[in-house]
């Protein structure tokens, strides 16, 4: 005995979202903004760093 089940399309529907007071979403925006700016320069750092060391482009393996 099969039942039907009725599933919600996820793709259908978009999520709700809250409504933030716009003095918070500004703070929320600017916040953001720095953090990602921090997370790409620490990630340019350590990429150069790499770099810096040879490392990132030899896979240790050497054919002959």
């Amino acid at each position: 005995m099969s039942r039907a089940r009725n599933q919600k399309d996820l793709f259908d529907e978009k999520p709700r979202m809250a409504e933030l007071r716009p003095e918070v979403h500004n703070t929320v925006a600017i916040l953001l903004q720095v953090l990602l700016t921090e997370a790409a320069a620490g990630e340019q750092r350590q990429t150069e760093s790499t770099d810096r060391r040879g490392r990132g482009t030899d896979d240790g393996q050497h054919y002959t």
